[in-house]
C-alpha cells in the first residue's frame, strides 16, 4: 500500500525550471501479510530410564525452524517437520538432566513453555510417537523413582 501524502500549506516550491510547485511527500506502508506466530508445545514427554526426552509442537507457520531449549541445560535442539506445521524430535539427554520444564522457540520468535510429563515404559518398548499410554504419564514434574 502506498500513501501519497500533500502539504496543505501555501508554501509552493520550485522545480528548478521556474515553475512552482506544491510540495508531496510519498510515505509506503507495509502490512504484513503472513500468519501470525504462534507456538503450542502438544507433547513434552520424558522416559527417565533411558533419558529420552520427546517434544511435539504445532505452528501455524510451516517454513520456521523451531529449536527446544531446557532451563539451566541449555539447547537440546531442533524440532523436525515435513513441512505441515507439526514439529517433533526425540532428545537424548546425559542422566544427570531430568528436565521438569521445556521451551520452545520459532525463528519468528513465538515462544512456549511447558511442564514435562515423566514416564517409565517398562513393558511398553519404544512408543512409536515417543507417546506413552495414560497409565504410563506421571503428573508434571512428578520425578519418577
Amino acid at each position: 500500500m502506498t500513501v501519497l501524502l500533500a502539504a496543505g500549506s501555501p508554501l509552493l516550491g520550485n522545480d528548478g525550471a521556474g515553475s512552482q510547485t506544491s510540495p508531496q511527500f510519498s510515505l509506503t506502508i507495509t502490512i504484513g501479510t503472513g500468519t501470525l506466530d504462534n507456538i503450542v508445545i502438544t507433547q513434552p514427554v520424558f522416559n527417565s530410564e533411558k533419558h529420552e526426552l520427546f517434544v511435539a509442537a504445532n505452528d501455524p507457520n510451516t517454513d520456521v525452524t523451531v529449536k527446544v531449549t531446557l532451563p539451566g541445560a541449555g539447547q537440546p535442539g531442533q524440532l523436525h517437520t515435513f513441512g505441515d506445521g507439526n514439529y517433533n524430535a526425540t532428545f537424548y539427554l546425559s542422566s544427570s538432566i531430568n528436565p521438569t520444564t521445556v521451551t520452545v522457540k520459532s525463528s519468528r520468535g513465538a515462544s512456549a513453555t511447558s511442564p514435562v510429563f515423566f514416564y517409565q515404559a517398562t513393558n511398553l518398548g519404544t512408543p512409536d510417537c515417543g507417546v506413552a499410554s495414560e497409565r504410563d504419564l506421571k503428573s508434571p514434574g512428578e520425578r519418577l523413582r
